[in-house]
């Protein structure tokens, strides 16, 4: 066996250990919480753009939709108000 190999190597097999522990928890996140299968799908998913800036338009278009719903309870009252007048 080659001097490096982790049956040799103590401290080698046990990061060897824990690196593959991190790749398994890194594919259940891709499978389970971000629903793809590896990195290629995802990437497709994404549509070439990083997590950060699809979290900005989606605080984009939460900040816009809370701007509609004011804008319509703003008009939904004026109209309350003209009928009633």
């Amino acid at each position: 066996m080659a001097p490096n190999s982790t049956s040799n190597n103590p401290n080698l097999a046990t990061k060897y250990a824990e690196i593959q522990q991190i790749n398994q928890t890194l594919v259940s996140f891709l499978k389970h919480e971000l629903g793809g299968q590896d990195l290629k799908e995802l990437r497709t998913k994404l549509n070439g753009k990083t997590l950060d800036e699809i979290l900005e338009e989606n605080e984009d278009y939460e900040t816009s939709l809370d701007e509609l719903k004011r804008k319509k309870g703003e008009l939904e009252a004026e109209i309350i108000s003209l009928t009633n007048a």
